[in-house]
């Protein structure tokens, strides 16, 4: 599993190395409240995409491990391992980046499928990858002010 992850980010780094320089002009697009960072986090085109879970929903990776689809683990995996896992076996995504993150200040209702949980995974691909990710319920990533 370890060796097939660092070969689907080698793989990721050697066709991003290949578009280096064939565009920058990058959209820099938001405004100071809730700015826009889905952009290229690097000039390889890395871009950061978002999932919100929302109350009383299972995510898509919670399905697959409880339909036993899942690798069977050691210890209860964590989310954060459990959606790497599933990006990359199910999606076929190359995840650079998953991290899991809780806005503080930021309020939200208890209403069942209409509310999200309180926290969003954030997950930095490729752009191939972003597009699989956006037609799979992902969304570029927003920065809420703090």
């Amino acid at each position: 599993m370890k060796i097939r992850n660092c070969l689907l980010v080698l793989l990721v780094i050697l066709v991003a190395g290949c578009t280096v320089g064939l565009s920058n002009n990058l959209p820099l697009t938001g405004d100071t409240n809730n700015q826009i960072i889905n952009r290229p986090a690097s000039s390889t085109s890395l871009w950061w995409v978002a999932y919100t879970p929302m109350q009383c929903q299972e995510t898509p990776w919670q399905i697959w491990f409880e339909s036993g689809q899942a690798p069977k683990y050691l210890t209860a995996p964590t989310e954060e391992q459990l959606a790497q896992d599933y990006l990359v076996q199910v999606l076929a995504v190359a995840v650079i980046k998953l991290e899991k993150v809780r806005p503080e200040g930021v309020s939200f209702c208890q209403a069942c499928f209409s509310c999200p949980q309180g926290y969003y995974l954030n997950v930095q691909v490729n752009k191939i990858d972003r597009q699989k990710l956006l037609n799979n319920d992902w969304q570029d990533a927003i920065k809420i002010k703090e």
